[in-house]
């Protein structure tokens, strides 16, 4: 996915959530509620001119799928639609009342939750209004965040059904779950629908930091690169500072199994001149350019870059 494709998504995806925060919960379409199935935590509110003790009351749908009705006393709300549930009522109020017309609007939504989890704006768990497919659902949590990578995660619990898309896989635990690629949504190949209790993981990308004596310091989204040269590195920094140091560079890279980084001297000004082979930067590698002040300034600055390990400014490498 390009820079510009993934800015093109993400404002698609912000405009959706826009809308649909237009909407809001408090005011669902007649399609989301006319083919919403109600369930335990939802709020409904019945209105029937013929029986004031039912109407203008807000009720919730207790664990075991049952409203609690003056009069009616327990009805059976779980698994039905607001119409299925306006002629169950109604059908219970015939045994008072000649011909009851019942109304059932949802006042909240609380039967159809899925998280959103990982590289996305807002992370969290939201209500299903009706049909939701991947990409609405990803409008809901404010769209995908700057590091995302190239692909999320879905898992389904096994009582909603198997997720309809190539690659999919059932898992020991009763679910199944899929891989998916962020291009894919983008390009409307794969946009599946979404069932509740859907977990939805957006994965971060790998990144390296340049820092330093650089125009532009910051993150380096790497997507599907496994890795950069230094030379593109520096490139995406915008270049050197007046005050730069390039002959005596570092690399910081994480040890295998440590928390600590080794320190590898790199020489850009020779690198540049092609006298010495062009390095490749692999994820999380720090990139630090030092000033040409004294070397015990240069060693701060070098501290200063592993305590950061992350830029202020993230941009993305183009794929």
């Amino acid at each position: 996915m390009t820079h510009r494709q993934r800015i093109s998504f993400g404002c698609a995806i912000g405009i959706t959530a826009a809308l649909l925060a237009f909407a809001g919960e408090k005011h669902p379409t007649a399609a989301d509620t006319g083919t919403y199935i109600l369930g335990p935590g939802d709020i409904v509110t019945l209105q029937s001119m013929d029986c004031e003790d039912i109407s203008g009351k807000p009720v919730r749908i207790d664990q075991g799928g049952y409203l609690s009705l003056p009069l009616v006393g327990r009805v059976s709300a779980g698994g039905l639609t607001t119409a299925g549930l306006e002629e169950s009522v109604a059908a219970k109020l015939r045994q008072f009342l000649r011909s009851p017309v019942v109304t059932v609007s949802i006042t909240q939504f609380g039967s159809q939750p899925v998280s959103i989890l990982g590289a996305v704006g807002a992370p969290g768990t939201y209500q299903l209004q009706g049909p939701k497919t991947i990409s609405e659902v990803l409008a809901l949590a404010s769209g995908l965040a700057p590091d995302a990578g190239d692909t999320l995660r879905l898992v389904r619990k096994a009582q909603y059904g198997p997720i309809l898309v190539a690659g999919a896989r059932e898992d020991a635990e009763g679910t199944s779950s899929a891989e998916l690629r962020i291009q894919s949504i983008l390009d409307s190949t794969v946009n599946i629908a979404i069932r509740p209790f859907d977990l939805i993981s957006v994965a971060k990308s790998k990144s390296i930091f340049v820092v330093g004596e650089v125009q532009k310091p910051g993150q380096v989204v790497l997507g599907s690169k496994p890795g950069i040269s230094v030379l593109e590195a520096v490139s995406m920094a915008q270049g050197f500072q007046k005050t730069a140091a390039p002959k005596k560079a570092r690399i910081l890279r994480m040890r295998p199994d440590s928390d600590e980084r080794e320190d590898i001297a790199v020489n850009l000004d020779k690198i540049l001149e092609s006298k010495e082979p062009n390095v490749m930067l692999k994820p999380d590698d720090i990139l630090f350019v030092p000033n040409n002040l004294p070397k015990n300034m240069a060693l701060r600055g070098l501290e200063a870059a592993i305590q950061m390990g992350t830029g202020v400014v993230i941009w993305r490498q183009a794929r």
